[in-house]
Protein backbone atom coordinates (compact mmCIF):
# COMPACT_ATOMS: atom_id res chain seq x y z
CA UNK A 1 0.00 0.00 0.00
CA UNK A 2 1.30 3.44 -0.92
CA UNK A 3 1.83 5.73 2.10
CA UNK A 4 3.79 8.61 0.53
CA UNK A 5 3.62 10.16 -2.91
CA UNK A 6 5.20 13.40 -4.08
CA UNK A 7 4.51 14.96 -7.45
CA UNK A 8 6.92 17.41 -9.05
CA UNK A 9 8.00 18.78 -5.67
CA UNK A 10 9.86 22.08 -5.89
CA UNK A 11 11.16 24.27 -3.06
CA UNK A 12 12.73 27.69 -3.56
CA UNK A 13 14.16 29.73 -0.67
CA UNK A 14 15.06 33.38 -0.84
CA UNK A 15 18.48 34.23 0.59
CA UNK A 16 19.45 37.91 0.49
CA UNK A 17 16.84 38.36 -2.26
CA UNK A 18 18.53 35.61 -4.28
CA UNK A 19 16.41 32.51 -5.06
CA UNK A 20 17.98 29.24 -3.89
CA UNK A 21 16.37 26.16 -5.47
CA UNK A 22 16.55 23.37 -2.88
CA UNK A 23 14.38 20.83 -4.75
CA UNK A 24 13.77 20.64 -8.48
CA UNK A 25 10.64 18.67 -9.33
CA UNK A 26 11.10 15.60 -7.09
CA UNK A 27 8.55 12.82 -7.65
CA UNK A 28 8.63 9.59 -5.65
CA UNK A 29 6.42 6.95 -4.08
CA UNK A 30 6.99 5.03 -0.84
CA UNK A 31 5.11 1.88 0.04
CA UNK A 32 3.99 0.83 3.51
CA UNK A 33 6.73 -0.90 5.49
CA UNK A 34 9.68 0.39 3.48
CA UNK A 35 12.94 1.37 5.19
CA UNK A 36 14.18 4.24 3.03
CA UNK A 37 17.45 6.10 3.43
CA UNK A 38 17.87 9.43 1.64
CA UNK A 39 21.54 10.22 1.17
CA UNK A 40 23.44 13.02 -0.49
CA UNK A 41 25.99 15.74 0.20
CA UNK A 42 25.23 18.81 2.29
CA UNK A 43 22.94 21.09 0.30
CA UNK A 44 21.53 18.27 -1.83
CA UNK A 45 18.00 18.89 -0.53
CA UNK A 46 17.51 15.83 1.66
CA UNK A 47 16.46 17.67 4.83
CA UNK A 48 14.20 19.95 2.78
CA UNK A 49 12.50 16.88 1.28
CA UNK A 50 12.03 15.31 4.71
CA UNK A 51 10.55 18.51 6.14
CA UNK A 52 8.12 18.79 3.24
CA UNK A 53 6.98 15.17 3.57
CA UNK A 54 6.45 15.74 7.30
CA UNK A 55 4.40 18.89 6.74
CA UNK A 56 6.95 21.02 8.61
CA UNK A 57 7.44 23.18 5.52
CA UNK A 58 5.37 23.93 2.42
CA UNK A 59 6.49 23.39 -1.18
CA UNK A 60 6.81 26.18 -3.69
CA UNK A 61 5.18 23.86 -6.22
CA UNK A 62 4.00 20.26 -6.31
CA UNK A 63 1.85 17.89 -4.29
CA UNK A 64 2.44 15.66 -1.27
CA UNK A 65 0.08 12.78 -0.49
CA UNK A 66 0.30 10.90 2.82
CA UNK A 67 -1.97 7.86 3.07
CA UNK A 68 -3.85 9.23 0.07
CA UNK A 69 -4.46 12.66 1.60
CA UNK A 70 -3.08 15.79 -0.05
CA UNK A 71 -1.38 17.52 2.87
CA UNK A 72 -0.53 20.55 0.72
CA UNK A 73 -4.25 21.40 0.77
CA UNK A 74 -4.79 20.84 4.50
CA UNK A 75 -5.51 23.74 6.80
CA UNK A 76 -2.94 24.31 9.53
CA UNK A 77 -4.98 22.82 12.38
CA UNK A 78 -5.91 19.67 10.47
CA UNK A 79 -2.31 19.21 9.32
CA UNK A 80 -1.02 19.53 12.89
CA UNK A 81 -3.52 16.88 14.04
CA UNK A 82 -2.58 14.60 11.14
CA UNK A 83 1.14 14.94 11.97
CA UNK A 84 0.52 14.15 15.62
CA UNK A 85 -1.48 11.00 14.83
CA UNK A 86 0.27 9.59 11.78
CA UNK A 87 3.89 10.83 11.70
CA UNK A 88 6.72 10.32 14.18
CA UNK A 89 9.78 12.56 14.08
CA UNK A 90 13.34 11.86 15.20
CA UNK A 91 15.78 14.78 15.04
CA UNK A 92 19.58 14.79 15.24
CA UNK A 93 19.49 17.01 18.35
CA UNK A 94 17.06 14.66 20.19
CA UNK A 95 14.63 17.55 21.01
CA UNK A 96 13.74 16.12 24.41
CA UNK A 97 12.23 18.52 26.96
CA UNK A 98 14.94 18.92 29.67
CA UNK A 99 12.58 19.26 32.67
CA UNK A 100 10.64 16.08 31.80
CA UNK A 101 11.64 12.48 32.50
CA UNK A 102 12.02 9.96 29.71
CA UNK A 103 8.55 8.64 30.55
CA UNK A 104 7.03 12.13 30.37
CA UNK A 105 8.80 12.96 27.11
CA UNK A 106 7.47 9.80 25.48
CA UNK A 107 4.02 10.30 27.01
CA UNK A 108 3.63 13.87 25.70
CA UNK A 109 2.18 13.04 22.23
CA UNK A 110 -0.42 10.81 23.91
CA UNK A 111 -1.36 13.62 26.29
CA UNK A 112 -1.83 15.94 23.31
CA UNK A 113 -4.04 13.30 21.66
CA UNK A 114 -6.21 13.01 24.77
CA UNK A 115 -5.39 9.35 25.45
CA UNK A 116 -6.63 8.26 28.93
CA UNK A 117 -3.96 8.09 31.65
CA UNK A 118 -4.07 4.30 32.17
CA UNK A 119 -3.67 3.63 28.45
CA UNK A 120 -0.89 6.23 28.22
CA UNK A 121 1.08 4.52 30.96
CA UNK A 122 0.69 1.10 29.35
CA UNK A 123 1.73 2.32 25.89
CA UNK A 124 4.73 4.30 27.17
CA UNK A 125 6.08 1.44 29.26
CA UNK A 126 5.52 -1.02 26.42
CA UNK A 127 7.57 0.99 23.91
CA UNK A 128 10.29 1.71 26.50
CA UNK A 129 10.58 -2.04 27.14
CA UNK A 130 10.63 -2.85 23.42
CA UNK A 131 13.56 -0.43 23.03
CA UNK A 132 15.30 -1.76 26.13
CA UNK A 133 15.24 1.56 27.99
CA UNK A 134 12.50 1.05 30.59
CA UNK A 135 15.11 1.52 33.34
CA UNK A 136 15.49 5.12 32.10
CA UNK A 137 11.79 5.91 32.58
CA UNK A 138 12.27 8.35 35.45
CA UNK A 139 15.57 9.87 34.42
CA UNK A 140 15.82 13.31 32.82
CA UNK A 141 17.80 13.95 29.63
CA UNK A 142 20.85 15.35 31.48
CA UNK A 143 21.14 11.99 33.28
CA UNK A 144 21.38 10.04 30.00
CA UNK A 145 24.02 9.47 27.33
CA UNK A 146 23.44 10.73 23.80
CA UNK A 147 22.54 7.24 22.62
CA UNK A 148 20.02 6.83 25.42
CA UNK A 149 18.44 10.20 24.66
CA UNK A 150 18.08 9.26 21.00
CA UNK A 151 16.40 5.97 21.96
CA UNK A 152 13.94 7.96 24.06
CA UNK A 153 13.34 10.19 21.01
CA UNK A 154 12.62 7.07 18.93
CA UNK A 155 10.23 5.83 21.62
CA UNK A 156 8.41 9.18 21.53
CA UNK A 157 8.15 8.91 17.74
CA UNK A 158 6.77 5.35 17.94
CA UNK A 159 4.36 5.62 20.89
CA UNK A 160 1.43 6.88 18.78
CA UNK A 161 1.76 3.90 16.39
CA UNK A 162 2.43 6.23 13.43
CA UNK A 163 2.25 5.16 9.81
CA UNK A 164 5.53 6.92 9.08
CA UNK A 165 8.66 7.80 11.07
CA UNK A 166 10.88 10.54 9.64
CA UNK A 167 14.42 10.79 10.99
CA UNK A 168 16.90 13.55 10.10
CA UNK A 169 20.54 12.52 10.66
CA UNK A 170 19.62 10.52 13.81
CA UNK A 171 23.20 9.30 14.34
CA UNK A 172 24.93 12.66 13.76
CA UNK A 173 25.89 13.22 17.41
CA UNK A 174 26.57 9.58 18.29
CA UNK A 175 29.79 7.56 18.11
CA UNK A 176 29.89 4.95 15.36
CA UNK A 177 29.04 1.95 17.58
CA UNK A 178 26.11 3.70 19.31
CA UNK A 179 24.86 4.98 15.95
CA UNK A 180 25.03 1.51 14.42
CA UNK A 181 23.09 0.07 17.37
CA UNK A 182 20.44 2.77 17.02
CA UNK A 183 19.90 2.11 13.31
CA UNK A 184 19.78 -1.64 13.89
CA UNK A 185 17.09 -1.02 16.51
CA UNK A 186 15.09 1.16 14.09
CA UNK A 187 15.43 -1.51 11.39
CA UNK A 188 14.07 -4.10 13.83
CA UNK A 189 11.10 -1.86 14.63
CA UNK A 190 10.47 -1.47 10.92
CA UNK A 191 10.50 -5.23 10.36
CA UNK A 192 8.56 -6.23 13.47
CA UNK A 193 5.93 -3.47 13.51
CA UNK A 194 5.71 -2.66 9.80
CA UNK A 195 6.26 1.07 10.35
CA UNK A 196 7.55 2.98 7.34
CA UNK A 197 10.86 4.72 8.02
CA UNK A 198 12.45 7.50 5.97
CA UNK A 199 15.89 8.51 7.22
CA UNK A 200 18.13 11.30 5.93
CA UNK A 201 21.77 10.44 6.49
CA UNK A 202 25.27 10.30 5.06
CA UNK A 203 26.36 7.80 7.76
CA UNK A 204 27.69 4.59 6.09
CA UNK A 205 26.15 2.47 8.90
CA UNK A 206 22.72 3.92 8.11
CA UNK A 207 23.12 3.56 4.34
CA UNK A 208 24.17 -0.08 4.81
CA UNK A 209 20.88 -0.83 6.60
CA UNK A 210 18.72 0.76 3.88
CA UNK A 211 16.03 -1.36 2.30
CA UNK A 212 15.83 1.32 -0.38
CA UNK A 213 18.45 3.97 -1.06
CA UNK A 214 17.61 7.33 -2.65
CA UNK A 215 20.50 9.66 -3.47
CA UNK A 216 19.87 13.35 -4.00
CA UNK A 217 22.21 15.75 -5.74
CA UNK A 218 21.53 19.43 -6.39
CA UNK A 219 17.83 19.03 -5.59
CA UNK A 220 17.08 16.09 -7.89
CA UNK A 221 16.97 12.32 -7.46
CA UNK A 222 20.23 10.96 -8.83
CA UNK A 223 19.73 7.33 -7.76
CA UNK A 224 16.79 5.29 -6.41
CA UNK A 225 17.07 1.57 -5.89
CA UNK A 226 15.70 -1.08 -3.59
CA UNK A 227 18.52 -2.96 -1.91
CA UNK A 228 16.42 -5.61 -0.18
Amino acid sequence: MQVIKTENLTKVYMENKIPIVALKGVSLEVQSGEFVVIAGPSGSGKTTLLNLIGGLDVPTNGKIYLEGQDITQMKRGKLAEFRLKRIGFVFQTYNLIPVLTAFENVELPLVLLGVPEKERRERVMEILKILGIDELAYKKPNEMSGGQQQRVAVARAMVTNPAIVLADEPTAHLDSKTGANLIEMMRNLNQEMGTTFIICSHDPNVIQQAGRLIKLKDGIIEYDEKKI
